[in-house]
């Protein structure tokens, strides 16, 4: 099940949103953790425009495979798999002995696959990642320099390839902070301008997020009203 709207953004979430969605690679890198019989490097999955394509290949003593297609469709912003009632076996004859090699898997294996493994995870994978970025701006009654070190105090700097150093350019002061929201540490230009008989403060904070198939977010729009009050604390403190 997929969420309706984006919990930051508030935006809609529609079916040709989630119809983008390929999840080949998931399907793929589950399987290599289930059943024994299945390695990372014997799955293939291939994606379509209303099926998954799935392939069990088997080469260690003489080539086989099992392939099969699952159907899909989305509906209600669920995302429903339909089982195959048959598959297409492909086996050859052992180069040595002549034996002719038998399927290694089953349908319902397979079905097995996705009931007890691969199925109930689907709804904890990524279903995308995206970025929020919080502006603002305040015009504050004290001086430039008791601001910024507010921010260096209660914040302190946010450390990346590229942080800006403190700039005092004419009559600016500005640079990157540290600001951390459950647990996770996002950055924050703030820029401090002398204003009037005080100074005026802009913002910009960006906070990347990860919404999960099943509907939860890695930041809602709860927390970023948290994090705008907690900015906005620091320029008044």
């Amino acid at each position: 099940m997929f969420p309706k709207t984006d919990p930051v953004t508030g935006k809609k979430i529609t079916k040709d949103d989630i119809s983008k969605l390929d999840y080949s690679y998931q399907i793929k890198k589950l399987s290599s953790y289930s059943y024994r019989r299945i390695k990372y490097n014997t799955l293939k999955v291939r994606r379509h425009s209303d099926n998954y394509e799935i392939g069990y290949y088997y080469q260690a003593c003489c080539p086989a495979s099992v392939v099969f297609k699952m159907p899909y469709k989305i509906k209600d912003n669920k995302l429903i798999f339909y089982y195959p009632k048959n598959y297409i076996y492909k086996g050859e004859k052992a180069p040595v002995t002549g034996i002719q090699t038998y399927p290694f898997d089953g349908i319902k294996n397979v079905i097995n696959d996705f009931n007890n493994f691969i199925y109930p995870r689907l709804d904890k994978m990524a279903l995308y990642t995206n970025t929020y970025v919080l502006k603002g701006e305040k015009n504050i009654p004290y001086n430039l320099s008791s601001i910024y070190a507010n921010f260096e105090k209660l914040l302190g700097k946010y450390n990346y390839w590229n942080d800006k150093k403190v700039s005092t350019l004419n009559i600016k002061t500005e640079n990157t902070f540290a600001l951390k929201i459950k647990g996770k540490v996002y950055p924050v230009e703030v820029t401090v301008y002398p204003y009037k008989n005080g100074s005026k403060v802009m913002y910009k904070a960006y906070f990347n997020y990860t919404v999960i198939s099943g509907g939860k977010s890695t930041l809602t729009k709860s927390d970023i009203e948290k994090a705008k009050q907690k900015i906005e604390q620091i320029i008044e403190d």
